[in-house]
C-alpha cells in the first residue's frame, strides 16, 4: 500500500514536471515567434530606410549638380557685367579727358 502511495506521488510529480516543462517549453516558443516577427519587421524597416537613403542621395547629387550650373552661370553673368562696366568707365574717362 505504501509503496503504491509512493509511486503514485512519484507519477503525480512526473507529470506536474511534465506540465512545467511543457509550459516553459510554450512559452520559449511563443518568445522565439515574437523575436522573430520582430526581426522581420526590422529588416523590413531596415530596407525602406536604405531606400529612402538611396533616393535622398541621388536627389542631394541632383542638386548639387543644379546648384554647380547655376553658379557657373552666375559667373558667367557677372563676369559679362563686369566687363561692361569696365567699359562704360573706359569710355567715360575718354569722354572727360576730351573735354579737358
Amino acid at each position: 500500500q505504501a509503496e503504491v502511495e509512493r509511486g503514485e506521488a512519484e507519477v503525480e510529480e512526473m507529470r506536474r514536471k511534465c506540465i512545467e516543462a511543457d509550459q516553459t517549453a510554450q512559452t520559449r516558443l511563443q518568445d522565439y515567434e515574437a523575436v522573430s516577427r520582430v526581426k522581420e519587421e526590422l529588416s523590413s524597416k531596415m530596407e525602406d530606410v536604405c531606400l529612402m537613403r538611396d533616393k535622398l542621395e541621388m536627389q542631394l547629387r541632383s542638386v548639387r549638380e543644379e546648384a554647380a550650373m547655376e553658379l557657373e552661370t552666375v559667373k558667367g553673368e557677372a563676369e559679362v557685367q563686369r566687363r561692361s562696366l569696365q567699359d562704360e568707365v573706359a569710355s567715360s574717362r575718354a569722354g572727360v579727358e576730351e573735354a579737358q
